[in-house]
């Protein structure tokens, strides 16, 4: 059937059928009324109203028109729906095709409804605003390009869903994703852009962005591939807390093409599989940390000792509590004695075992009585066989030797005869057994006084206690860059982690000098107040500070 009419009127709920229907003309009204096609449905004018109403085809139905309105209409093809339309057109209502959809449009295309073909739909628009469902059950081609353009040169901007259950393509100069909207596809989601601005969700079972001027993914922003991830862009910006991830791989750059730069800052970047940086500065950076300086000061009781003797170490205090307070004569190690004050522990004299008083004569040698009446020895020992002394210094006590008998006579001056001899060799090895302690006891007493014991210290009375430091007033966001498998930087790549997280489930592989870990470097101040005194041999003397 040919209409030739410049005007055709089917608004009051009327039917025009037939096996094929062609119509060329002016203006067609269709508000609520039904013109279907057994075949090919083609209609050719400069405006068109189909409000409530329907178009079908059985086959191919093209619509040619500079206007249409198609508030709550539908727009049907069985095998083939290709609409060519001017500006300012609203595909409101349904449109649909259960084989291919194009849908090519001289100015700027909205839509709030559904489009969808049960095989590929493509757009073709200046400008493409969805805050519906453009849906392919096959391949979803969405391109924003001008007549005559050679390359994408408009915007797309989706607060709806765009999905494919093939690949999904994006072809625009900038896109802008956010609210609600979703983008995805089974097969492939790319995008072809100047610059894209996310913060909604794009998926894919793989996914592949290209923006020759910035890739921008921010605050909700979630970009995840249940595959593959490639970003190229020269500059790159994840931020707010947004997300990348792969499921397996995830690429940045490629090996042959150019510098570009990523901002990971207070967000998530992860790979489950390897991840790679090809020529790409990296700055996986924090968000919100914030430090701030303390001052406490608080009252305190406790004495400190330094030691001002040459040999001994005179850059720190000690606490008076890990050592132990010394009064008396102590051998100075040069056949004198002098008057101590506090002494230091020691690894090999610790004060639990050997204790910090100096040790008295193992054996004392004496002969006792007057000139006149002639002495008598009266050597003694100081320490019995069964002194703990004896194992305290690992030295074998007389105990651990036999005694011999005494012969019943006793044994004299020159006695000869068995018994006394070997009397007189068991007399002699217990006197070098006490030479033998008495040899441990000088090793002791000399550390002491000459190692352990300072002839001049400081002591000083601590009152209060200052303390100035760098506290963490807000830990923020770390940054996170993370892969199951390795982390590889490739070419000029690096990375600056900036108190955040880079985690490799494997190696980190490439440019590994390329990596600078930098975190928020603190100071802790701790000043005293009270009195100092200094001491020395037999007296002190000092002053007062604070």
């Amino acid at each position: 059937m040919s209409i030739q009419t410049p005007t055709l009127f089917n608004n009051q709920a009327g039917l025009i059928s037939a096996r094929d229907i062609g119509w060329t003309g002016t203006a067609l009204d269709n508000r609520a009324g039904s013109i279907t096609a057994g075949q090919d449905l083609t209609l050719d004018g400069q405006s068109t109203n189909n409000d409530s109403g329907t178009l079908s085809a059985i086959k191919a139905l093209g619509l040619t028109t500079p206007v249409l309105s198609n508030a709550g209409g539908s727009i049907l093809a069985g095998q083939s729906l290709q609409l060519t339309l001017a500006s300012s057109t609203s595909l409101a209502g349904t449109v649909s095709s259960s084989g291919d959809l194009g849908l090519s449009i001289q100015g700027d295309y909205t839509n709030a409804g559904q489009l969808s073909a049960a095989r590929d739909l493509s757009i073709r628009a200046n400008n493409i605003s969805n805050s519906g469902t453009l849906h392919a059950t096959r391949d979803l081609t969405v391109s924003a390009r001008s007549a005559g353009a050679a390359t994408p040169d408009g915007m797309i901007t989706n607060t709806g869903e765009l999905s494919a259950g093939g690949n999904t393509t994006l072809n625009a100069a900038t896109l802008n994703h956010s609210g609600s909207g979703v983008i995805d596809a089974t097969g492939t989601t790319t995008l072809n852009v100047g610059t894209l601005n996310n913060s909604a969700s794009i998926y894919g079972g793989a996914i592949a962005a290209q923006a020759s001027n910035a890739f921008n993914n921010s605050g909700a922003g979630s970009i995840m591939s249940r595959g593959d991830l490639s970003v190229i862009a020269p500059v790159i910006n994840n931020t707010g807390g947004a997300l990348l991830y792969a499921g397996r791989d995830m690429s940045f750059g490629s090996a042959s093409g150019a510098s570009q730069t990523l901002t990971n800052a207070g967000s998530r970047i992860e790979a489950n599989g390897n991840l790679f940086f090809y020529n790409t500065a990296v700055s996986n950076l924090n968000v919100g940390l914030t430090t701030a300086t303390q001052t406490t000061t608080s009252a305190t009781a406790g004495l400190y000792y330094k030691a001002t003797q040459a040999g001994f170490d005179s850059s720190q205090w000690l606490d008076t509590a890990t050592l132990r307070k010394l009064v008396g004569a102590i051998p100075d190690g040069n056949g004198g004695l002098r008057v101590s004050g506090w002494v230091l522990d020691s690894t090999t004299y610790s004060f639990d075992r050997f204790g910090w008083n100096f040790y008295q004569e193992a054996y004392t040698t004496a002969q006792c009585g007057r000139p006149q009446d002639g002495f008598v020895d009266c050597s003694h020992a100081n320490y019995a066989f069964d002194d703990p002394v004896w194992a305290r210094f690992n030295v074998p006590s007389p105990a651990l030797r036999p005694v011999p008998p005494t012969p019943p006579g006793g044994c004299q001056p020159g006695d000869a005869s068995a018994e006394c001899v070997a009397l007189d060799d068991y007399n002699a090895a217990v006197r070098q057994d006490y030479a033998n302690l008495q040899s441990a006891f000088n090793a002791f007493n000399s550390d002491l006084a000459l190692n352990r014991a300072s002839d001049t210290w400081l002591e000083r009375q601590v009152t209060s206690t200052t303390t100035t430091e760098t506290v963490l007033t807000n830990a923020g966001q770390a940054g996170q860059i993370l892969a199951g498998g390795n982390i590889t930087l490739a070419g000029s790549s690096s990375i600056l982690n900036d108190s955040s997280q880079l985690v490799a489930g494997g190696s980190l592989l490439g440019n590994v000098t390329g990596v600078t870990n930098k975190g928020v470097q603190g100071t802790r101040t701790v000043a005293t107040s009270g009195t100092e005194q200094g001491y020395y041999q037999y007296s002190w003397g000092g002053g007062c500070c604070s």
